[in-house]
């Protein structure tokens, strides 16, 4: 099987276009497993389509570009997942391809191969609610753009200040998708500090290439008189304060154990191999530093979700092709090759498809949208969630600009201010919700602030307002 994609065809992708669509058919002709940040990002999209702006008339952290991706989706496929889900299949298999390219172009293996692509395309699918069209797998593409740069700056021969604008360009587009890739600046930065002798003009172009899309975004709402929208914004966007826990650390973990043991037998076999060349031993320090930035993304992210793991499988990919490429003896190689596949795809089928019941603790629950039982009918109304929301705006409209919860409560906490009552009470008459869901006991703090608003709302239970 590993043999397959050792040979250097380039139709052996066809196998790995093949793969991905086999794996992913069941969800597919099943009902699909639904998350809430998928729900969120739908809301998202349908609140642009009806003329809002993004930061100014809907408060959430998505980035820029992915919201306008969300925005053409809900536009011409409005409410229809699968969509999203064989778009994101496209797009992991795009990704394969190029990162699997970039590799060969740059001589990062001893041979020529296409095990780079089949692991990459067998994480993204092994790992559950990894296959989602997530602002983290738009980001990568241009992530990986970055790497084809950042390779051949670090190659040595060939400096040139292009290239490093370049880079800056290339992650600040992967920022616009999903904030936190301004990591990834840093890490390119600690690149160059220490396996290259760069320039110090050098440097300053590659930050002037990241501030540049950001210096043309900030032009817009400064046009429009907008731009304290998003400076109140961009500190969400790059320090988020709240970290919404779907999944136990023990659900996480064990999806995980194996490629991370992969990774250390990996790192072992690397470690005590005498065949790299030292351009290739820089390749391998940097995408060791893109490992530790991939970790802390999943400390810092708003959703501390499986889909978050999407920004580490280019360095595990990277690392564990290694480990298979290393072993000498054939049948070993294959066998190991065996047990990291069928180990992914079984793990991925019995915990989604929920076939072994014994492990409770085992669960994907908290990321993924079941349907709620409320007293009263809840589809395609105008609904607000006063709290972290559980899959409630499915099927139904995001009313008012709280979309994001963390900036709902900054604003609710801060209400005594003048300013904050004003913009609550003008959100809320532009924009009255149907239905108010109040998960937090805020509801009352703004009604006695705003007493106007408190005639409009009838309360049926703890949680729950309708408006009259």
């Amino acid at each position: 099987m590993l043999s397959v994609f050792k040979i250097n065809d380039p139709y052996r992708l066809v196998i790995v276009l093949l793969f991905l669509i086999v794996v992913q058919l069941p969800f597919y002709f099943s009902d699909l497993f639904i998350t809430i940040p998928e729900i969120e990002w739908q809301v998202l999209g349908d609140k642009l389509t009806q003329g809002e702006i993004l930061y100014v008339d809907v408060y959430h952290t998505t980035g820029l570009f992915s919201s306008i991706v969300y925005w053409i989706l809900a536009e011409f496929f409005p409410d229809n997942y699968l969509v999203y889900r064989l778009l994101a299949l496209a797009l992991i298999f795009f990704q394969a391809l190029l990162f699997n390219i970039i590799l060969l172009q740059h001589k990062a293996y001893n041979q020529n191969t296409y095990v780079p692509a089949a692991i990459y395309a067998l994480l993204m699918v092994g790992i559950p609610d990894m296959a989602v069209l997530t602002p983290h797998l738009m980001s990568l593409t241009f992530i990986l753009l970055a790497f084809d740069l950042i390779f051949r700056h670090l190659e040595g021969r060939r400096k040139q200040d292009w290239i490093v604008l370049q880079i800056g360009i290339y992650l600040a587009v992967a920022s616009l998708f999903y904030p936190l890739n301004y990591l990834m600046l840093l890490s390119t930065v600690l690149a160059f500090i220490f396996y290259t002798n760069t320039l110090l003009r050098r440097y300053l172009l590659l930050f002037i290439g990241f501030l540049l899309p950001y210096l043309l975004i900030w032009l817009k709402y400064f046009w429009f008189n907008q731009e304290s929208d998003f400076y109140f914004i961009l500190k969400h966007l790059f320090f988020p304060s709240t970290h919404l826990a779907m999944i136990n650390w023990k659900t996480f973990i064990t999806l995980i154990t194996l490629p991370i043991i992969y990774l250390f037998l990996s790192f072992i076999k690397v470690i005590n191999a005498r065949a790299f060349i030292n351009y290739q031993t820089r390749l391998q320090n940097y995408m060791l530093i893109m490992i530790l930035v991939g970790v802390v993304m999943l400390v810092f992210d708003n959703y501390q979700a499986t889909h978050v793991l999407v920004m580490l499988i280019p360095a595990f990919s990277f690392f564990i092709t290694h480990y298979f490429l290393l072993i000498r003896k054939v049948w070993l190689a294959e066998l190991m090759f065996l047990i990291f596949t069928v180990f992914l795809l079984m793990q991925n089928f019995i915990i989604s498809f929920k076939t072994i019941n014994s492990f409770n603790w085992l669960s994907l629950e908290g990321q993924r949208y079941n349907s709620i039982e409320l007293p009263i009918n809840l589809v395609n109304k105008k609904v607000l969630v006063l709290g972290k929301h559980s899959g409630e705006y499915y099927n139904n409209k995001l009313a008012t600009p709280y979309l994001s919860w963390e900036i709902a409560q900054r604003h609710i906490n801060e209400i005594d201010k003048y300013n904050h009552v004003i913009k609550f009470y003008h959100n809320f008459s532009n924009d009255p919700p149907e239905v108010l869901i109040d998960k937090e006991a805020w509801a009352e703090q703004i009604f006695n602030k705003i007493p106007q608003l408190s005639m409009r709302y009838k309360k049926i239970n703890d949680h729950i307002y309708l408006l009259m």
